[in-house]
């Protein structure tokens, strides 16, 4: 009797339209009375049992009533307004939306859905009526938030700045476009991508393995874009060592000048500027703005004592492999003076250079020139290292004598060599194009060699000062 009637009460109290939790009461009532009336243990079970099925039905529901009509049109309004289903966990509809779903805390029931499947476990018709939402634009609801971050928005957004900016290596600050006049029809992102912080984005993948820890295949797809995971050994590779050879390249040699920067296309001296107009060379898009020359006179400074001692060390390695000039005096001295002045007195058999010597191309490409000298006024150099026995200002009297003693040496032996290219000497010039020497330039040759010879006195003499040199230009001049 009391199990009958507690059912009866329970069923009642459900059925009447309030919450579930409440319909315990009756259960503590009509239990406490069979216990008075002695009424076995097996009916109050029963009863406790009814009513729990009772409550059960009454969740299920209020669930329905709760996912029709405010999750799936909350994450509808959702979906119109930001373009995707991937609702923050602090997301609250705002309080002045239509119908029930105003100020429903939809990223928290979101969440529920993902971590315990609140609303959908089982439910075939509901996780279809999810992805629906988003079916005109292709937007499937967000399962895993993380993993549409990255598959959704950082590599769709790392394709579009490689395709637009022709390089890999994303700035720190840089966002991708808001305006439309940004994007092509080849080459464009979601409007939820537009303003995305990408540089950022980068930099937590690089610096704390956001996005890739343990997850191999994010790894996967970031070394299918070539993903750049060391941003200054990427600038060193691409841009510096890059940048040298295409300099050397165009030039033949690797003095950059210190307010050299690459443009759209790079002179070059190796070929008449006729053909250059014709075919001109393109510089690489990722070098074009690049400013090699302030970037090479930084690394000549440092030597990259501010870097890693083995890493200074490899890359000290990779720029001697290509040739660059550490010290610029030595350099003008060693690979562009003296083998021009090698292959002048090899060709002339004197060293009675004239000061208006240039060197132009086709001394390089009909008599062997070296590459170095294009465009170098030889004879102003010549000359001024003969009067001041000083090739730089910064070398003391020990460099001084070297350097006499070196320049004698290539004189001395490229004479020789000279010598035997004029022995069938006839009228004028011989067979291979060698001159036959004056007597005014013969005095001139053994008074630079005299000159050169004594290379204690030059040793110990002092340098000549700034104002000397100046008045020994202004002499010349007169």
């Amino acid at each position: 009797r009391a199990a009958s009637a507690a059912r009866h009460a329970s069923v009642s109290f459900a059925s009447s339209g309030h919450g579930a939790h409440r319909s315990s009461e009756p259960v503590r009532r009509y239990a406490a009375r069979a216990r008075a009336d002695d009424a076995p243990e097996a009916l109050v079970r029963e009863a406790r049992e009814d009513v729990r099925a009772q409550r059960a039905n009454a969740r299920s529901a209020a669930r329905d009533v709760t996912f029709e009509d405010e999750v799936l049109p909350a994450l509808a309004a959702f979906y119109a307004e930001r373009g995707h289903l991937n609702v923050p966990r602090a997301y609250v509809v705002p309080s002045d939306a239509k119908g029930a779903m105003a100020g429903t805390k939809l990223g928290l029931r979101v969440d529920r859905m993902r971590q315990r499947g609140d609303f959908v476990r089982g439910d075939a018709t509901r996780l279809a009526a999810l992805d629906a939402i988003g079916a005109a634009t292709g937007e499937t609801f967000a399962w895993d938030s993380e993993d549409w971050v990255f598959y959704k928005q950082v590599i769709p957004s790392l394709r579009y700045y490689i395709k637009a900016h022709h390089k890999n290596n994303v700035p720190a600050g840089y966002e991708t476009p808001k305006e439309d006049e940004a994007y092509s029809a080849a080459n464009n992102l979601k409007p939820y991508n537009r303003g995305y912080a990408l540089g950022q984005r980068v930099n937590d993948i690089r610096a704390k393995g956001t996005f890739i820890d343990g997850r191999p295949d994010r790894f996967d797809a970031l070394h299918g874009v070539e993903f750049v995971w060391d941003d200054e050994e990427f600038y060193f590779r691409q841009n510096i060592l890059m940048g040298l050879l295409v300099f050397r390249r165009s030039r033949g040699h690797l003095h950059v000048p210190a307010d050299f920067v690459f443009g759209d296309t790079i002179q070059d001296s190796w070929r008449p500027s006729k053909v250059q107009e014709r075919f001109p060379l393109i510089v690489m898009p990722h070098l074009r703005g690049f400013e090699l020359g302030a970037a090479v006179a930084q690394i000549r400074h440092l030597r990259f004592r501010d870097r890693d001692p083995q890493l200074a060390k490899a890359r000290i390695k990779q720029l001697d492999k290509i040739g660059f000039i550490w010290d610029l005096r030595a350099w003008h001295f060693g690979k562009v003076f003296l083998p021009t002045l090698r292959w002048f007195v090899t060709k002339h058999g004197h060293v009675a250079v004239g000061k208006s010597l240039t060197i132009h191309y086709s001394a390089v490409a009909k008599d062997g020139a070296p590459t170095e000298a294009i465009g170098r006024d030889f004879g102003k150099m010549f000359t001024r290292f003969i009067e001041t026995l000083d090739f730089s200002s910064g070398w003391s009297g020990a460099d001084r004598a070297r350097a006499c003693e070196r320049t004698l040496n290539v004189i001395t032996s490229s004479l020789r060599r000279a010598h035997k290219r004029t022995t069938n000497r006839r009228s004028g010039s011989d067979g291979d194009g060698a001159r036959v020497v004056t007597e005014k330039q013969k005095k001139r040759t053994d008074a630079i060699i005299e000159r050169l010879s004594d290379f204690e006195a030059i040793r110990d003499a002092e340098q000549p000062s700034a104002d000397d040199r100046d008045d020994d230009d202004d002499d010349d001049d007169d």
